[in-house]
């Protein structure tokens, strides 16, 4: 476990960006989170806290406006957040966004055949990878190394008889770049043809561009790539700018509710505006552990487990008080789910 202090800001922004979990003060106690959106992180979290799957895990945010981004809006949320938020209040509302189905079953296994596929173009790749063009080069520079959203691209791999220009394993698509050649050549035409229907027969997307594309509208290539694969792929992506991402699972409840809360302590207020997304906040302990209070609680609380927080936050004591409240307003019905310091009248 590492040990930060908010003149680290920039740098726990940075590891929550990067998968890590933190722990890090709360209006009430210390918290542990991660960033909502990342499933990786959020299973951690669950294997940390060693809580149920079926337990999910409330988020903070920096504003009302972000709020909104996540639940169904009703007039009772807007009763609720008018006067309570920011504030020690956590709302389970209707999530607004519904999660991607699962792919199709079986999309990333490796059959014999595609096995035998791989071993005959071993030759063709190694070759196409040196002779790359330059559209080639220019559009692999924003997809290499998990650079568009979190997903892994493979470049000038083998599929059956074909080595296709890039490659996204969990949505199955195909990204092929052609040169004028292409274009020119009626020969060259009915080939890509026959290429794309086998391609297409055995349930693969193709996304077809040419040079001209890459060099006058690469933005536009990335934002369609981008969202071709994250309705496609089963887990969420991280999300582009502008982009509203999906919550992970564990987040999000089996009934599509989601708990939030607008944070209205300082400093995470700071952690989830630099983040620009929801912020896991579960209480900083195993389950069934007592609060923390200070960072060495929350060090003592983890220090002999096998699983612990990446980062502790040392924020100084806090002041014990008692839990947030929790309400439902989901489907427009008022309901206290737990009564904490504040209470709620509407």
């Amino acid at each position: 476990m590492k040990i930060l202090t908010e003149c680290n800001l920039a740098q726990i922004v940075v590891e929550l960006l990067n998968g890590k979990t933190v722990v890090f003060p709360t209006e009430t106690s210390y918290g542990l989170g991660c960033d909502a959106t990342n499933q990786e992180a959020v299973d951690r979290i669950f294997k940390i806290k060693e809580r149920r799957g079926d337990k999910p895990l409330l988020v903070v945010v920096p504003t009302v406006a972000m709020a909104k981004k996540y639940l169904v809006w009703n007039n009772l949320l807007e009763k609720i957040a008018s006067k309570y938020w920011p504030g020690a209040v956590t709302v389970v509302g209707s999530y607004s966004t519904p999660p991607f189905k699962e792919g199709i079953e079986g999309w990333s296994r490796v059959s014999g055949k595609r096995l035998l596929g791989f071993i005959r173009t071993i030759g063709m790749r190694s070759e196409l990878r040196k002779n790359k063009t330059k559209a080639e080069k220019i559009l692999w520079s924003q997809l290499r190394l998990k650079r568009l959203g979190g997903l892994r691209f493979r470049r000038q791999h083998g599929i059956g008889p074909y080595v296709v220009d890039f490659y996204q394993a969990d949505s199955k698509i195909v990204i092929e770049v052609d040169g004028d050649v292409h274009f020119s050549l009626a020969e060259q035409e009915i080939k890509d043809r026959v290429r794309q229907r086998w391609l297409e027969g055995h349930g693969y997307i193709v996304l077809r561009y040419n040079n001209v594309d890459v060099f006058n509208n690469l933005d536009g290539i990335l934002r369609e790539i981008y969202h071709m694969v994250t309705a496609a792929r089963p887990h969420p992506a991280l999300p582009l700018k502008g982009e509203v991402a999906l919550l992970a699972r564990g987040v999000v409840s089996l009934d599509n509710t989601v708990a939030i809360r607008v944070t209205a302590h300082p400093f995470l207020k700071s952690i989830t505006e630099k983040l620009g997304r929801p912020l896991v906040a579960t209480s900083a302990n195993a389950a069934g552990g007592g609060d923390c209070y200070s960072a060495a609680a929350a060090v003592a609380a983890f220090q002999n487990r096998a699983e612990q927080p990446d980062i502790i936050l040392d924020y100084g004591a806090l002041p014990k008080r008692p839990p947030t409240t929790v309400v439902s307003a989901a489907g427009g019905v008022f309901k206290v789910l737990r009564q904490g310091e504040r209470q709620i009248a509407l």
